[in-house]
């Protein structure tokens, strides 16, 4: 996460050179505890341990209509269900769950700390013209010189072509998600109500699925 790079950026306090710093573009950071009491819910209901949660699995495609939430298990066959729907993603997808740090975020948008920002190029065929595919799109943002190298380094690797700050970021996160009543209300009952009535309370979607 870029919050993370920077961390790390101030903690070293001077420039390595071997060092490559890449960030994301986030969408917000999930509250740890509201992730572990939730893996735990599968994990008993399941019978079986979590080993792997795969969020945005694009096995179909990547529009949002089509993209699963798979969980990997120890000793059974991985489950996938509609990412839309499920009571995690529905809470995540709907900033009720981030950290508090990120309804504040000094990340969002243009400001960058990395060398490298990567993340899912959202957007319609209006918006990526020809280089359009519902399999699944990224960006690349190169911000320092040391970033720049490393991308002229491996770019015949990829299908590529250059878009504009205001293209890239027309579908992405310009600015902090809102703090919501909901997510403060979701936070005074989690100790309270099982994780997955808790969220799935908050599910408009209200998913067919236990997970």
């Amino acid at each position: 996460l870029p919050c993370e790079c920077a961390g790390l950026l101030a903690y070293l306090g001077k420039e390595y050179e071997n060092l490559i710093v890449c960030e994301i573009v986030c969408h917000g950071g999930a509250s740890p505890k509201i992730y572990e009491k939730y893996i735990e819910y599968i994990n008993k209901t399941k019978g079986a341990k979590v080993k792997r949660v795969n969020f945005r699995d694009k096995a179909i495609s990547w529009l949002q209509k089509d993209f699963k939430l798979t969980f990997e298990f120890a000793d059974r066959k991985p489950l996938s269900v509609r990412g839309r729907v499920n009571n995690y993603m529905n809470a995540y997808n709907n900033n009720l769950i981030f950290r508090m740090s990120c309804y504040r975020c000094q990340f969002a948008g243009s400001h960058r700390v990395g060398d490298i920002t990567i993340g899912d190029y959202h957007g319609d065929s209006k918006v990526a013209g020809e280089m359009y595919n519902q399999n699944g799109m990224s960006i690349v943002i190169t911000n320092t010189g040391k970033g720049e190298r490393v991308w002229e380094k491996i770019q015949d690797e990829f299908f590529w072509m250059e878009t504009s700050a205001s293209k890239a970021y027309m579908k992405n996160h310009i600015r902090p998600s809102v703090l919501q009543e909901e997510r403060i209300e979701l936070m005074r009952k989690l100790d309270k109500v099982p994780i997955n009535d808790l969220l799935g309370s908050y599910n408009k979607r209200k998913s067919k699925t236990k997970a």
